[in-house]
């Protein structure tokens, strides 16, 4: 108390008396919502301990002995702390009442029943959707595709969450389309020796900027999956595509050198422009095959002279393997092949 009453007095002494009061009052009034907040969260904590202690001790009791119990009763704690964490995440996101967050509670622990993935995973992804902008009534739809997309890839769900988040907000990829994409993924995988969290790594990066030169969704995770498959590294792939594609994308912009280089591949570089408008995965396509057909060391002194010291190896290398990357492309037009495979690969 005196060290209050100390307080005031030199805050006085500095501001004068209204404004020293007012001061105190805004900071007794940030720690009484900080300790309010606090207090919230650990009540909600002792709901959800006692509420999944009543599910899992009786039969722990029966069949368990004291260790087990001990050590059972030490994961229920951490699990409930874990998905209050999560729940606190969403409200401080979205706004949620407490009776939204009740109700996520319990769907949390509903799905954590019918899912084989830790109820801190599920909470991960509620948070994640929240995150993401995904309105409350929609996040146990979002963390089921996710939890269940996360065993067909072996990543976690909450990267999973993380990939379609970006997938969403980049590429402007519609939600109910996101399973589908995700089972094309899982096929180009199976499909090759790549896997899915480097095809994933490959999207992220580079898919946004791709998209925007006129490739479609499917068409990127195939150029992805065919040169993870040619021993290219996801990051040096993206790099390399979004480098690629930015020169190709604006051939006015180009130096001399790379002008001509572009025409000695291409032929006539206004043509290829305006295929570039009206098809642009045509265009890449015939920018490849045409690539193709020169001697290495054609290819490396044209590709220099576009690309310079950047990534021509990485593009050469994919123009040598133009089978492999129209096999991948060929593979996203088999969807009777792959739609419903992630849920087949869950289960």
């Amino acid at each position: 108390m005196n060290r209050t009453i100390e307080a005031v007095l030199r805050l006085s002494a500095k501001l004068g008396p209204m404004d020293a009061l007012s001061t105190v009052q805004k900071k007794l009034g940030a720690v009484y919502q900080t300790s309010e907040a606090a207090n919230r969260r650990q009540s909600a904590w002792v709901r959800t301990t006692k509420a999944m202690y009543a599910d899992v001790m009786p039969m722990l009791t029966r069949y368990a002995g004291p260790a087990a119990i001990a050590y059972g009763a030490y994961k229920v704690g951490q699990a409930a702390s874990t998905m209050e964490d999560a729940l606190f995440g969403i409200q401080k996101k979205t706004g949620a009442t407490e009776a939204q967050l009740e109700s996520l509670r319990q769907q949390i622990k509903d799905m954590a029943r019918d899912v084989p993935v830790s109820m801190g995973e599920i909470a991960a992804a509620f948070e994640r959707g929240g995150a993401a902008g995904i309105p409350l009534d929609q996040l146990r739809d979002f963390a089921e595709l996710t939890t269940k997309v996360a065993d067909a890839w072996d990543m976690a769900a909450e990267d999973v969450g993380n990939a379609f988040a970006g997938f969403e907000a980049g590429m402007g990829i519609a939600r109910e389309d996101l399973e589908a994409f995700a089972d094309l993924i899982n096929f180009l995988a199976d499909s090759g020796i790549a896997d899915e969290a480097d095809i994933v790594n490959f999207v992220d990066r580079v898919g946004a900027s791709l998209k925007n030169f006129g490739l479609a969704k499917e068409e990127i995770a195939a150029y992805g999956a065919a040169m993870l498959n040619l021993k290219i590294p996801a990051e040096v792939a993206a790099r390399a595509m979004d480098t690629l594609t930015g020169k190709l994308i604006a051939p006015g912009n180009l130096s001399e050198k790379a002008r001509n280089a572009l025409g000695d591949i291409v032929g006539d570089i206004d043509e290829f422009a305006r295929l570039i408008e009206q098809d642009a995965a045509r265009a890449l396509d015939l920018f490849f095959e045409k690539l193709s057909k020169f001697s290495n060391a054609d290819r490396a002194l044209f590709l220099g002279g576009l690309l310079g010291e950047g990534f021509d190896d990485e593009v050469m290398r994919l123009s040598a393997g133009v089978e492999e990357l129209g096999r991948n492309l060929d593979l996203v037009g088999q969807k009777e092949k792959y739609l419903g495979g992630g849920s087949a690969a869950a289960q």
